[in-house]
């Protein structure tokens, strides 16, 4: 899945479900009507939605950005649902899903659209930054000084800093483990990656 997801894209929830046809795709001839719900993998990330799927040996994918979302909703019969997510230039329709999932599903895209909208661009998720400098404190890698240091050094700075930060203490702590470095050209290397704006 990896390959579908950017390193800064939280993936919310993973479904095995298969994408409907939407009707006018049928008639300009996209589907097989015999052939019916094309099987697969939905997805919902902090950025978007999408359906990837693998069909005669090739990957079919098919995305609606969150910001681009216009309407989501879902239907429900005896025991599966579907959702339908209308985008300004496209529409997925997912079918085949539990009925208590398509319920969850719409709610949780829902959600994730509104988080979206409320977030300002390029800001990162806080808790995973911390949750990082916690296992490197509990590693050894950082004093409660450096802890401190590293969270005014991350926090608030655009992702590309967080990441190169945690990085080159990562990297610095593995050369001083594997005894490249000493305790002292450690900690001197440490304290200047936490100190740079």
């Amino acid at each position: 899945m990896r390959e579908f997801v950017a390193s800064d894209e939280r993936v919310l929830t993973i479904v095995a479900a298969n994408k409907e046809p939407l009707e006018k795709d049928v008639q300009k001839g996209l589907f097989n009507v015999q052939k019916g719900s094309v099987p697969g993998l939905f997805v919902v990330t902090s950025r978007r939605v999408f359906h990837v799927s693998k069909v005669l040996l090739q990957v079919k994918f098919d995305e609606i950005a969150l910001d681009q979302i216009t309407s989501s909703g879902f239907e429900t019969g005896m025991v599966f649902g579907t959702i339908r997510i209308r985008g300004h230039q496209s529409t997925l329709q997912i079918c085949n899903l539990p009925k208590k999932d398509a319920h969850a599903l719409c709610d949780l895209i829902n959600k994730a659209m509104r988080d979206a909208k409320d977030a300002p661009a390029g800001v990162v998720d806080v808790a995973a930054q911390l949750r990082i400098l916690t296992e490197l404190k509990a590693q050894g890698v950082l004093s409660e000084e450096d802890w401190a240091r590293a969270k005014d050094a991350i926090l608030g700075k655009p992702p590309s800093r967080a990441e190169e930060v945690i990085a080159m203490l990562q990297n610095l702590h593995a050369l001083y483990k594997q005894g490249v470095l000493s305790q002292a050209e450690f900690n001197m290397k440490k304290w200047d990656v936490l100190s740079r704006p």
